[in-house]
């Protein structure tokens, strides 16, 4: 989605063009479908773990963890999770953006699970310049949270 935004931007394409278009044609249905794909990031997984390549093991890992995460929080914009085995998407009742679909909810649920995870390594690393680049993210979540609670009314 960052190279997406950053693709559109450079492009000029406005907002409503960005989202509500270009967001819709390929390629970057195939990229969101390939990013966000569960089948796709297990069998990385599977493989990593069989070739005890430990570094890709715990990125795909982490990208299911997102993957997970992510499923119950898309409406109409929902991914294909289990491509190349199915072009279904999951249309969930919340958003995590959508004001129209709940999305306060989602935002909030995104938010306590951003802070519930900044408390466990905020214990786990001690150091000064872990800690620092935690809170920054933390307050990034935050504002975030503020902005779109600003937008959204």
């Amino acid at each position: 989605m960052f190279v997406f935004f950053a693709w559109s931007r450079l492009n000029g394409w406005s907002g409503e063009e960005t989202w509500n278009v270009r967001y819709w044609m390929e390629p970057w249905q195939i990229i969101g479908a390939i990013s966000n794909s569960f089948v796709l990031f297990a069998a990385l997984l599977a493989l990593a773990l069989w070739r005890k390549w430990t570094l890709i093991a715990l990125a795909a890992a982490a990208a299911l963890l997102h993957i997970a995460l992510d499923f119950p929080l898309h409406a109409d914009d929902a991914h294909r999770h289990f491509w190349p085995l199915s072009d279904w998407r999951f249309e969930s009742p919340v958003s995590y953006w959508d004001p129209s679909a709940n999305g306060l909810i989602g935002n909030a649920i995104e938010t306590m699970i951003v802070i519930a995870a900044t408390v466990l390594l905020w214990r786990r690393f001690t150091g000064l310049k872990s800690r620092i680049v935690l809170a920054m993210l933390l307050a990034l979540q935050v504002a975030m949270l503020i902005a779109w609670i600003s937008w959204a009314r």
